[in-house]
């Protein structure tokens, strides 16, 4: 007892150096309630603190981690629109203190980065860009300054991770803000982080993010869901008492081919109203129940687009809810819910769509849509039990034929029967010059995460600059990203 109260006394005379910043008990307390997304009781405790210690900094830091969370997790234009005055309040206030402290400009840096990500989200890029840059600058000359601030490699990680895989398609942000990426030093940058930070208990909003700010990152590029899954397991197991982390957890299972755990999570996740509305766990939850074909997979789906005031999932929503009903054979309630997905359509160019995915005109091919359904969710077994019973029909179109052997690729690379997949991956690439669909340019990208695991990297890096010759079609960002990272990884193993 006697050697905890002297660490405690230390620590806090350490903090007590510079007044501006100081992380006392109250503030330890207000992250771990920010850091579960109750967020009213960490508020309640900042507006103590600020008014009992008006000039101490840290309450303006962790006041903005609550406007982030608010945005994030109501996906409210309204909140987002109430909230962002209170950057420049916050940025002005921090600007005004001459301090010595490593926390004075990373926590400006930290503010302008936040707020990127929010205005990102609503669809300021421009303004996204110019925080980018400031926050960037920031940790620049912050790092110069304190070259052992551990806190600089967590967000100049971030920044280079995200310039780094940018799409080309929004490459006039990194234009803007004047900077350019590394994913694989960004990710680098983190881990160090992550490590030198695990015994740190004085920024736990900090070391959290960061945690599952990499685990997302992880899932979204690399390409071992074991160890992802692994790292994830690690870091959430709190996930019964944190809505935070519940969340990301159900995610990452989602991604790793562990849809039951994942449904598992949610099913579980705190819920009392001392925790925030959190409505995207309601389309994740719905999503993954339809993996598996739940019955009350609409269920979920309905209460997401009744709730959540956003409305750039609606269209995606909608169509798994006409899938919800149509493999139940209820064509009217299929036909009313594609409509609606069209209807909050973003795109004015409509893709080639694929035969899987029907429209409103037109129905899916059903053995094709279940056999995608179970491979997302990782039924791989049920997937090729209910592709293999159908066979492809004399009747098929070129696209139907062409799906079929792309959901054969995706089964056959689930379960690891690489060979068999590689096979499947190559008829779809020979449609390329008849189908501009997506699932051309992903099986370049699939065989290139197969070729990279087998340790043919010459081949992987063909593919991986084979998937991004294509242009106009869905899903196009998300696998640019995903091919540009794989390029990185590559190149500095060839150094």
């Amino acid at each position: 007892m006697r050697k905890l109260f002297a660490y405690i006394i230390l620590i806090f005379s350490f903090l007590s150096v510079k007044a501006d910043f100081v992380i006392n008990s109250r503030l330890l307390e207000a992250q771990n309630f920010i850091n579960k997304l109750q967020l009213e009781k960490g508020r309640t405790l900042i507006e103590l603190e600020k008014k009992e210690n008006p000039i101490n900094s840290a309450s303006i830091f962790f006041e903005n981690y609550i406007d982030l969370y608010s945005i994030l997790t109501s996906q409210s234009v309204l909140v987002y629109n109430k909230l962002l005055p209170n950057r420049d309040i916050r940025l002005n206030l921090m600007s005004q203190k001459k301090s010595a402290s490593p926390y004075y400009l990373y926590c400006q840096a930290d503010i302008h980065l936040q707020w990127a990500f929010a205005k990102s989200q609503h669809g300021d890029y421009l303004s996204a860009a110019l925080d980018f840059r400031a926050a960037y600058q920031l940790l620049q000359k912050n790092t110069i300054l304190y070259p052992n601030f551990i806190y600089n490699n967590k967000d100049l990680g971030i920044l280079k991770v995200i310039l780094g895989t940018i799409p080309d398609g929004y490459k006039w942000i990194a234009n803007i803000a004047g900077l350019s990426g590394n994913f694989e030093e960004g990710m680098s940058l983190m881990k160090n982080f992550i490590a030198q930070s695990a015994n740190n208990q004085l920024l736990p909003v900090e070391n959290q993010s960061a945690r599952l700010l990499y685990c997302l990152l992880l899932i979204n590029f690399d390409k071992d869901k074991l160890s992802n899954w692994s790292l994830t397991d690690k870091f959430t197991n709190d996930y019964q008492t944190n809505l935070m982390t519940n969340c990301v957890r159900a995610f990452v299972a989602s991604k790793c081919d562990m849809a039951d755990e994942g449904i598992k999570n949610l099913l579980d996740k705190p819920h009392t109203k001392d925790y925030v509305s959190f409505y995207y766990t309601d389309y994740l939850l719905g999503s993954m129940k339809l993996n598996r074909l739940d019955e009350d997979a609409s269920m979920y789906l309905k209460r997401f687009v009744s709730l959540c005031p956003n409305k750039s999932l609606y269209q995606e929503t909608y169509t798994k809810l006409a899938w919800s009903y149509i493999v139940k054979g209820d064509t009217n309630n299929y036909y009313l819910y594609a409509g609606l997905s069209n209807k909050y359509s973003e795109n004015e160019k409509k893709w080639l769509i694929i035969s899987s995915q029907g429209d409103e005109n037109k129905l899916p091919n059903i053995s094709l849509l279940k056999t995608r359904l179970f491979t997302d969710g990782g039924y791989y077994y049920k997937a090729e039990q209910e592709i293999l019973s159908h066979g492809v029909k004399k009747n098929y179109s070129d696209l139907e034929r062409t799906e079929y052997y792309y959901r054969l690729a995706r089964i056959y690379h689930g379960i690891n029967n690489y060979q068999k997949a590689i096979e499947n991956y190559n008829f779809v690439i020979k449609m390329e010059g008849q189908l501009q669909v997506y699932i051309i340019p992903n099986s370049h990208l699939q065989l290139a995460i197969i070729y990279e695991k087998l340790n043919y990297n010459s081949l992987a890096l063909t593919h991986y600059k084979n998937a991004l010759k294509y242009n106009n079609y869905q899903y196009r960002y998300g696998i640019e990203q995903k091919a540009k990272a794989g390029i990185s990884m590559l190149q500095k193993h060839e150094k």
